[in-house]
């Protein structure tokens, strides 16, 4: 996980960043969203299952 600063891209270090700033550490989103996330993301795995 990046550090909180870590707001930008640094090609030289690949360095892990965040996209979008978070507003404080530890507050990234609802726990209602993180259910919400996982099922988009199985919907979207098993649409492209062979």
């Amino acid at each position: 996980m990046p550090r909180s600063d870590r707001i930008e891209y640094d090609e030289q270090t690949r360095a892990a960043y965040w996209v979008v700033p978070m507003f404080r550490p530890g507050r990234l989103c609802t726990p209602a969203d993180v259910p919400a996330l996982v099922m988009a993301g199985r919907c979207v795995d098993s649409e492209h299952e062979v």
